[in-house]
């Protein structure tokens, strides 16, 4: 009887064991997921950390006098006194005079979405001889900003002067 008592005690005792081992064995499945799904993260993390490094090392590998043109050419902001000082510094090196200039943003008021960056329009008048105005029109197209001209018209006088309307774009960064 003794033995029958022990073996009862000793079935009891494994099937305690087994069913309580079953939940803990289940609690381990579950944190081991979770483990996975963390160490998978800290990798993502890494190679992010790892990719953002390279990426400050090339930046700041680029000379600052680069940078400096970058952002002439697609500055951030555009003030349109520097954008009116800037074309009537090009027409008088180039001999012309500037009689008018209209900066006016555009984009956001037509609806257009254009990616990260919005065009200006410029209208400028200026007057001078031909070859002045083609020396500006070369200035302006080796010049660092962006500037995309949509359309020229001129009035012609007896003299060697003529009066020249321009149509331009210039880009800012968003």
């Amino acid at each position: 009887m003794r033995y029958i008592f022990s073996l009862i005690l000793l079935g009891a005792a494994f099937a305690m064991i087994f069913f309580w081992a079953r939940f803990l064995w289940q609690d381990i499945q579950i944190l081991q997921q979770k483990k996975a799904a963390f160490v998978s993260v800290i990798t993502r993390i890494t190679e992010l950390r790892k990719a953002r490094n390279e990426l400050l090392q090339t930046y700041n590998a680029i000379s600052q006098t680069d940078v400096e043109r970058i952002k002439k050419s697609l500055p951030d902001t555009i003030s349109a006194g520097s954008l009116i000082v800037e074309m009537s510094n090009l027409a008088r090196v180039n001999g012309l005079l500037l009689k008018s200039i209209d900066v006016l943003p555009d984009g956001e008021e037509r609806g257009v979405i254009r990616g990260p960056y919005e065009s200006i329009d410029l209208s400028l008048r200026v007057s001078g001889p031909y070859r002045s105005f083609r020396s500006f029109l070369e200035n302006l197209e080796k010049s660092l900003r962006l500037v995309d001209v949509t359309a020229i018209s001129f009035v012609a006088s007896e003299s060697d002067s003529y009066e020249f309307s321009l149509k331009a774009k210039t880009y800012r960064q968003k």
